[in-house]
């Protein structure tokens, strides 16, 4: 905490970001025009002006270019999805906001404003009663911004003035199966015309859940462990001893110990070929008990009449915990010694009542620091963004137990493995893992028009980055210690147009209605990698004024990311995996971390999309949108295991003597080629029912953001 507070410290003495609004006032008549006298030639009377309305051609807020939102939300659309923050309203309108553009799935772009963020630390924890309108956007309406276009555009207008201090007690449960979830949060924000202060501090703790909790029973293995145990032969399927099989009337190749510490044949024969199954799910969590400490703050200030700052941070600590069952250790009874009535040597399997000995312990420290400035140039909107983040994490992971040092007192005879066993004989087996990623990066963005066309001015943005990271990772696998490193130097650029070519307007093609086509390009040299290029068209065409058509295309290069590449290499035992080749769900020890052998891929998609909103006066829009992505050397995380990709990759798989899925490889991998479609119809109809109170009514008439007018303008009066 001394640290957070020195940081905090830091941020609260400092000057940061916000919006300067431009206003535009209706024009003077003639008559007007020749009255008014300029500011410092003052006349010899004074005299009061009729009011003056503050308009604008766009919603304040509003984002860049010619391309509408697909869906508008204000405060009271808002208020049905329940959210308190805006992290828990993306979370809600994520079936809105889901691209199937991107590579992974990712959240949409978000904007503040109308302007980019330093970061999503910056507004997650800001309040949702704070939020005036919500706009969610097509993917390309990101280009503007200087992002990529495969992810949708959330823009969140804020009220002008808004000031909040919340205490939060949350604490979930449910009706039967355990889990339980307890969260503490206090959190202040503060708006004053666009300058604002965020400060929040959470803490969240969650039980473990463990699978008895849920009624779950695993089916036994190949080797039938149990904390009493049983016993087979030297082999699979062999024979355990002829006089066993003789007094039980059947041959017996497996039979349940009867925990005695000199067992007869007739103790044996009680439980032939019916071996004890032990279940796990006393000890095996399907949820691990977590504990996460957040500390954010961001604060936003003017520096100038045109410039404006953010600063951004976020510390994060978390921890879990799980526990992965018992251990199992197998070992071999001399024929006719240390209690042993056979005739041969036998196998005897045993788990050891030790659940602290197979777990997973997961400890992680993030902090991030955002810096963003942005203001004009006569025309030109620029934005100068940096951002440094660490992330440390150790893994520890328990194994079990290494059988030999008591396998030599068994056979020594002075260790009896049918009686009871204590884990104080055996040797604890622990893995470590230790990786490091920090990063920082510096981007500068210019957007604004380069010349005026006859239907509109060409619009353009340039976006130039240079970005460093490194990731340093060791882990020791089984007593093999391995340590790896890899760093990445980026420097990268694009370029985006958007040029109108018909606009109802402008009288300029107006048969066609609006139509706009654009162009992007980019370039990114990874030190480690080399160039990749991207390129991409569109166009965006309004035939009429309830109806648009966007359409384009992209050709991409991506690198896979360096965790991708270096994660270190973690081996979880007793993880539960269903095998399509057996019928089961079965237990083995699951590998994953980095593959240094990736290579970049390539992604070609086309969208087709359609926007419709029949009746200006009601809130309803209908949308469709065709998406199609064929992606060459695509980097893929392992799929859910089929018999083909088995077949196709055995090496990732391993198989015991009797054909039991036992162990697999499941790091990332790039296959050949992928190819896949989306159409994605529906429609968003929003209307209000029931009588406002008074205070709501005053409240619309006023607008949402507390000063006159429907859009934050109205009338005023002005003495000369």
């Amino acid at each position: 905490m001394t640290l957070s507070a020195a940081l905090l410290s830091v941020l609260v003495s400092g000057a940061i970001q916000t919006a300067t609004p431009q206003v535009q006032t209706s024009p003077l008549n003639t008559d007007e025009q020749d009255d008014y006298q300029p500011t410092g030639a003052p006349s010899d009377d004074a005299y009061r002006l009729d009011d003056v309305v503050v308009t604008s051609a766009r919603p304040r807020g509003s984002v860049q270019g010619d391309i509408e939102p697909d869906i508008v939300l204000d405060a009271e659309q808002l208020r049905a999805y329940g959210a308190s923050n805006i992290a828990e309203l993306l979370t809600a309108l994520e079936p809105l906001t889901r691209s199937a553009r991107g590579r992974s799935g990712g959240g949409p772009v978000v904007l503040l404003n109308g302007r980019r963020t330093s970061g999503f630390r910056e507004i997650r924890n800001i309040p949702f009663e704070a939020i005036e309108r919500t706009e969610i956007l097509p993917e390309e309406v990101a280009l503007t911004y200087g992002y990529a276009a495969d992810q949708r555009v959330v823009n969140i207008v804020l009220k002008a003035r808004f000031r909040q201090t919340t205490a939060e007690l949350t604490g979930r449960a449910p009706s039967q199966g355990g889990r339980l979830s307890t969260e503490v949060e206090t959190n202040y924000f503060s708006v004053v015309e666009g300058n604002r202060i965020n400060v929040g501090l959470e803490y969240e703790h969650d039980t473990a859940l463990f699978e008895d909790e849920r009624d779950i029973t695993r089916a036994p293995g190949s080797q039938p462990f149990d904390l009493i145990g049983n016993v087979g032969g030297l082999t699979a399927g062999a024979e355990i001893d002829p006089a066993l099989s003789a007094l039980a009337g059947q041959p017996v190749t497996l039979a349940a110990n009867p925990g005695l510490d000199n067992p007869s044949l007739a103790d044996f024969a009680a439980g032939a070929n019916a071996p004890r199954t032990g279940n796990l799910g006393d000890y095996r969590t399907l949820l691990p008990r977590s504990d996460e400490t957040t500390l954010n703050a961001s604060i936003a200030r003017d520096l100038n009449a045109t410039t404006k700052g953010t600063v951004s941070l976020e510390l994060v600590d978390s921890a879990s915990f799980s526990y992965l069952g018992l251990p199992g250790v197998t070992l071999t009874a001399p024929a006719g010694r240390n209690g042993s009535p056979f005739s041969q040597d036998v196998q005897v399997y045993r788990y050891l009542d030790a659940p602290s000995a197979l777990t997973r312990d997961t400890e992680t420290l993030n902090a991030s620091l955002g810096l963003l400035l942005d203001g004009f140039i006569s025309d030109w909107r620029w934005t100068l963004s940096g951002a440094y983040d660490r992330v440390e994490t150790d893994t520890t992971t328990g194994r079990g137990f290494d059988a030999a040092a008591a396998q030599a007192a068994v056979t020594a005879g002075t260790l009896n493995p049918f009686g009871a066993l204590s884990a104080n004989s055996f040797t604890p087996l622990v893995d470590t893992a230790n990786s490091v990623s920090s990063g920082g990066n510096l981007e500068a963005v210019l957007t604004g028009d380069l010349f005026e066309a006859p239907a509109g001015d060409l619009n353009s943005t340039f976006k130039l980055g240079v970005d460093t990271r490194d990731l340093t990772s060791e882990s020791t696998r089984s007593g093999v210690f391995s340590e790896r490193a890899i760093g990445r130097d980026r420097v990268y650029g694009t370029a985006n147009f958007t040029l109108p070519v018909a606009s109802r307007g402008r009288d300029v093609l107006g048969q066609f209605g609006d139509l706009s086509f654009n162009a992007n390009a980019g370039y990114d040299e990874a030190s480690d990698i080399g160039g990749l290029v991207s390129l991409g068209v569109g166009a965006n065409w309004s035939p009429i004024e309830p109806l648009s058509f966007i359409v384009s295309y992209t050709d991409e290069e991506g690198a896979p990311t360096i965790s991708q590449l270096n994660d270190p290499i973690i081996s979880t035992p007793n993880s539960a995996v269903f095998d399509f080749q057996t019928g089961q769900t079965v237990l083995v020890t699951r590998v994953s971390g980095g593959n240094p052998n990736l290579t970049p891929d390539n992604r070609q998609v086309i969208k087709l999309g359609v926007n419709f909103r029949p009746w200006s006066e009601r809130d309803l829009t209908f949308s469709s949108n065709y998406t199609s992505s064929t992606v060459n050397d695509a980097i893929i995380s392992f799929p859910t295991i089929t018999p083909d990709l088995e077949a196709a990759l055995p090496e990732r798989f391993t198989r015991d003597a009797t054909g039991q899925l036992i162990a697999l490889d499941a790091r990332p991998l790039n296959f050949a080629r992928t190819e896949r479609s989306e159409l994605r119809t529906g429609f968003n109809f929003s209307t209000p029912f029931g009588k406002p109170t008074p205070a709501a009514a005053e409240q619309g008439r006023r607008g949402p953001g507390g000063e006159g007018g429907p859009r934050g303008g109205g009338g005023r009066v002005m003495e000369k």
